[in-house]
């Protein structure tokens, strides 16, 4: 039985270097795809399609298309993308050329995907911090230095579902 998850997460975006009269403008697409395999021609093909529904164990494939459709170029971009709570992060999956990626299990502070800690409070009131998994990540950030006028990229990661 498939069961139904929240499929699209809710990027943000923040142009850290851009006041208000800026002409940078960066517009983001977010798809949400599974993979599905079908015989054509006696072949197996592999083709995605957009994940409205997937079950226990399937990977969902998030991407982010970003472009500056402004006259100016927006500089420190920073794309953040929470990782939907019915999935996991599939470790090592995330993309982006040219992207510093980052990730988070408070949406707070972020690290690199292998230096990402939280914190434990010890019996006595002290607190120690552990490395995290990529179970206990919750967001992901992609930051681009710069993206000139009429130019974008693409951001992704794969999630499994829980």
């Amino acid at each position: 039985m498939m069961k139904k998850i929240l499929i699209l997460t809710a990027a943000t975006l923040l142009l850290a270097s851009s006041l208000a009269w800026a002409a940078p403008n960066i517009e983001i697409v977010l798809t949400a795809e599974i993979e599905v395999k079908e015989t054509v021609d006696g072949k197996e093909v592999i083709s995605r399609m957009p994940a409205t529904e997937a079950g226990p164990g399937q990977t969902i494939f998030y991407t982010l298309t970003y472009r500056n459709n402004g006259d100016e170029k927006a500089t420190n971009v920073t794309l953040n993308d929470p990782i939907p709570k019915e999935t996991i992060y599939v470790s090592g999956s995330a993309f982006g050329e040219g992207a510093t990626v980052t990730f988070s299990t408070d949406g707070q502070s972020y690290q690199e995907e292998s230096r990402v800690t939280y914190k434990v409070k010890k019996a006595d009131g002290s607190e120690i911090e552990k490395a995290a998994s990529p179970e206990q990540f919750t967001h992901i950030r992609w930051t681009v230095q710069t993206v000139p006028p009429g130019f974008g990229g693409i951001v992704g990661f794969e999630a499994m579902v829980r």
